[in-house]
């Protein structure tokens, strides 16, 4: 945007992100090194069309590119493991020929004489790859939604670029792939039709060799998400131990039975993660592996069984307050009557 500083581009950023219910957090404004009168927007937002409504809203009349996002946290595990992960990388293809197999070809390569007719595309690829896994990606692509129009009817073969069998676990950097329209060594197909089966093939020889695989347990949260989370977390935490209060002291009588109520329940649950915590050093002990202990993570079943203990010590110790006072009455309370209520439940 023409006339306009750091700063002011920030200022309209800011201005324009409430109407969207959304934050462009960490946003920075720089100038574009190629264009004095442009700016390159930074932002941990990965809500791509949140970023480009409000940019479109704060600058109505300035030319937006489509926002691009950095993938920080797979980009950083794959440079540290390098050698160590297997995933799935563009092969970055490039089709060197596309040729139909005639007559004179099947003269030199009988073995092709089933794809008489047929399309000869030779690819280069510049990350080897082996022809199994050249095959297997082929396979995979028949089953991603963006590839159910293409036709997936035609037989196909991998070869190596001189038309020989390859070794399956050999890795090569070009291959040959042949297809055939199950009518092309009957008859002649129409110009339309060859064009068809050629993009169509084409398309599929291409899209194969760009597959990439993800690192599937990797998820990037916007910071502001995480910080919104905790906080409503927290709050929770803070509201429900005050609902316990104030129910134990109306029930009760007395504000101390609701405190004591709750430092009963943060003890219980306290001793509950501590046991879990020393189970991680001990797990792969010789004494840990005769009792079974295992390295226990915090994940849904261990939720769960939190919920649990809170939910019992909870209702225990409600249930000792109650033979408390049945078991005081008028009298003064003493260790006797809290020790013999205890016993009696």
């Amino acid at each position: 945007p023409g006339g306009h500083t750091a700063e002011t581009v920030i200022s309209a950023i800011q201005k324009a992100q409430g109407k969207f219910g959304g934050e462009l957090s960490n946003l920075r404004a720089t100038k574009d090194t190629k264009s004095p009168a442009a700016f390159v927007i930074t932002t941990s937002q990965v809500n791509k069309s949140l970023v480009k409504n409000v940019l479109t809203t704060a600058f109505a009349d300035a030319n937006i590119s489509e926002p691009q996002v950095d993938e920080v946290v797979n980009n950083a595990i794959r440079t540290a493991f390098a050698d160590e992960l297997e995933i799935q990388q563009n092969l970055q293809p490039e089709i060197a020929l596309q040729e139909k197999i005639s007559e004179e070809l099947i003269d030199s390569y009988p073995e092709l004489a089933d794809f008489l007719g047929g399309i000869k595309i030779i690819c280069k690829i510049e990350r080897a790859a082996t022809p199994e896994e050249i095959n297997a990606r082929l396979a995979d692509l028949r089953f991603k939604p963006d590839m159910q129009n293409l036709n997936w009817s035609y037989d196909y073969e991998i070869l190596g670029p001189d038309l020989n069998e390859m070794e399956p676990n050999q890795p090569v950097n070009s291959f040959a792939y042949i297809s055939v329209e199950p009518e092309a060594g009957f008859r002649e197909l129409s110009e339309e039709e060859w064009t068809r089966f050629v993009e169509n093939e084409t398309t599929k020889v291409l899209a194969a060799a760009r597959l990439e695989g993800s690192l599937p347990r990797v998820r990037q949260f916007d910071p502001s998400v995480g910080a919104e989370a905790k906080t409503r977390a927290l709050i929770a935490v803070i509201l429900s131990l005050f609902a316990i209060v104030t129910y134990i002291w109306i029930r009760f009588g007395n504000v101390r039975y609701g405190i004591a109520a709750i430092v009963a329940l943060v003890h219980d649950v306290c001793i509950t993660l501590g046991a879990i915590t020393a189970c991680t050093y001990i797990a792969a002990t010789p004494i840990g592996e005769r009792l079974l202990i295992g390295d226990f993570k915090i994940n849904l079943a261990i939720i769960a069984a939190l919920l649990t203990i809170i939910g019992y010590s909870l209702n225990d110790t409600i249930v000792v307050f109650d033979r408390i006072r049945e078991n005081r009455r008028k009298d003064r309370l003493n260790p006797q009557i809290i020790n013999n209520s205890i016993n009696q439940t």
